[in-house]
């Protein structure tokens, strides 16, 4: 269990994928210091590169550091976008001080690291460059912050919609919740940072992808037998995901396709992804899903109450 933040806890500020600008990174600093905690920014964190915060060398110096610190009790990473899995062969001799770690996006290639070979629990949440360009509504804020701080040991997602008959039989399920991004997730498949479905809630959510992309990831899971032995599956938010001139989205006709197919129940209606309501999902923690007409899911934040 994470020991929840407090006035002055210190925050390791990382970029292990994009960068942003200068001015949200202070803009995000600015905004956790109000809120009473300490930051520390590596001095070369937005640095020269074709596609990221800084060449892969520099982010998994800044990455490793900020695991292995023992002054910091968490970590908020400042953007996703692409470039979290070009760092994972940087963690082999990685010694981690346990922390708390928040993200979503790219950072699912962390979490899922952390969660499989340090047996952590992470948490899908706003990422720090998004907070600060003011994205995020307030009461998403101060859930997350109720979260970390361990004002609440729960979170609670309703009204879950049931897409398979699987879903709609009224019977809990009781597993650690893993995922993220659909497309990252894939990307792992076929090496040793796989992420491992068995026995487990599994969270899919992803932007700008049209539907065929979609079902090619579906069907690449299926095809390496990824969801032997699955739980369930919860959809988050899946967006930006037009056809071609503007037509209308076939993706959620083809989730319910895929859904019908499936021996293990899927629902969707969870509030986590890159829509407006980013809402907190703990990472690796034992949930109870509900099943039937009215699913939900209630997920133990990994977060010691505060006193």
């Amino acid at each position: 269990m994470h020991p929840h933040l407090k006035k002055n806890s210190l925050i390791d500020i990382v970029a292990p994928g994009f960068g942003c600008s200068t001015e949200e990174l202070q803009a995000g600093v600015r905004w956790l210091e109000n809120l009473g905690f300490r930051t520390r920014v590596p001095k070369n964190l937005l640095g020269p590169d074709l596609l990221h915060s800084n060449s892969d060398a520099i982010r998994a110096k800044h990455l490793i550091t900020a695991f292995e610190k023992k002054d910091s009790e968490a970590i908020w990473f400042l953007r996703g976008g692409y470039g979290s899995n070009r760092l994972l062969p940087f963690l082999k001799n990685c010694k981690p001080h346990k922390k708390i770690l928040i993200g979503i996006s790219d950072i699912t290639s962390l979490h899922s690291y952390a969660i499989q070979k340090w047996k952590w629990s992470t948490f899908h949440g706003p990422l720090l460059d998004r907070i600060a360009k003011g994205l995020v509504p307030e009461n998403i804020l101060a859930e997350t912050l109720n979260v970390i701080t361990g004002k609440t040991n729960q979170v609670h997602f309703e009204n879950l919609v049931p897409l398979n008959q699987a879903a709609k039989t009224n019977k809990k399920l009781t597993a650690a919740v893993v995922g993220g991004n659909l497309k990252v997730i894939e990307s792992h498949l076929g090496t040793k940072e796989a992420l491992k479905f068995q026995n487990k809630i599994v969270m899919f959510e992803e932007i700008g992808e049209r539907a065929y992309r979609v079902d090619r990831m579906l069907f690449h899971f299926e095809q390496a037998g990824a969801f032997k032995n699955c739980k369930a599956v919860v959809l988050g938010h899946f967006i930006q995901d037009l056809e071609p001139e503007g037509k209308p989205s076939k993706t959620p006709e083809l989730l319910k396709k895929w859904a019908s197919l499936q021996s293990f129940p899927v629902l969707q209606g969870l509030e986590c992804g890159h829509d407006i309501n980013q809402r907190i999902l703990p990472l690796g923690t034992k949930a109870t899903l509900q099943l039937g007409k009215k699913s939900s899911l209630i997920v133990p934040t990994g977060v010691k109450p505060c006193e």
